[in-house]
């Protein structure tokens, strides 16, 4: 019998509707929502079926702490803060400070904490359809710009236009790296953050696929012994990773 794996979107997700897809067509379909949501959830998919998943799109990224394969186990390691603690982290983009970090992140839940962890995403596409709307400009949007500890380093746009393909974005405001901008316009994002998070509680043997460029993670603070495998990916071809803004001149 043909293996059979289980995906949904984020609204699919909050209401419980994964759809069946055989060997024969799962692939097709995870490639199909990534790029059109950004997001898609599995059920029953392993991290080689992640990476054959993505075959096309992209090519395994070498996290610093990932194994050969790519694969970086996510589990407290002591750390009072970060991805290897029992820390919340706030809404990021995988690798913000790189010139170019990698356009796609998959998580599998290996093990569910007692308490807590549960997973944190934010669209970028619907966070600066917010910010227009209650009147940010384009060119306050434009100006704001990722920063790091680093003396020296180069600060990088927190939204970049690939032109005529679409847009990227970059973010994270922690011990890693932080925005630079009008404080009216910093102020105004993290208050979007708060009103567009959606929180999901993932189960043992749940994944998600998330278009780097685009969707911001995170996870709440949590007890015990939650640990996660996480994958990275570059993009084959910019545009696979570039989403549009209608209200971004």
């Amino acid at each position: 019998m043909d293996t059979v794996i289980e995906l949904a979107t984020l609204e699919e997700r909050f209401s419980g509707e994964y759809a069946s897809f055989t060997e024969a067509s799962w692939q097709i379909q995870l490639r199909s929502v990534l790029l059109r949501e950004g997001l898609v959830f599995a059920r029953g998919a392993t991290a080689s079926d992640l990476i054959e998943g993505l075959e096309g799109l992209g090519t395994v990224f070498l996290h610093p702490d990932a194994s050969a394969s790519g694969i970086t186990e996510i589990k407290p390691n002591g750390d009072e803060r970060g991805g290897f603690s029992r820390a919340g982290l706030k809404l990021h983009t995988d690798r913000a400070l790189i010139q170019i970090p990698p356009a796609f992140l998959g998580l599998i839940l290996d093990e569910a904490a007692d308490s807590g962890g549960e997973a944190l995403f934010l669209d970028s596409a619907e966070l600066v359809a917010r910010l227009i709307e209650v009147g940010v400009s384009s060119e306050d949007l434009l100006s704001v710009r990722l920063v790091s500890g680093v003396h020296g380093a180069e600060a990088l746009p927190f939204l970049r236009r690939i032109d005529n393909v679409g847009w990227q974005c970059r973010y994270r405001d922690d011990h890693v790296g932080h925005p630079s901008g009008p404080p009216s316009v910093l102020a105004q994002i993290d208050q979007a953050f708060g009103e567009l998070v959606k929180a999901v509680e993932l189960v043992p043997g749940e994944s998600y696929v998330l278009n780097n460029h685009r969707w911001l993670h995170g996870r709440r603070d949590f007890q015990g012994a939650r640990r996660a495998s996480r994958l990275l990916f570059n993009a084959v071809s910019e545009s696979f990773s570039a989403f549009q803004l209608r209200d971004l001149s």
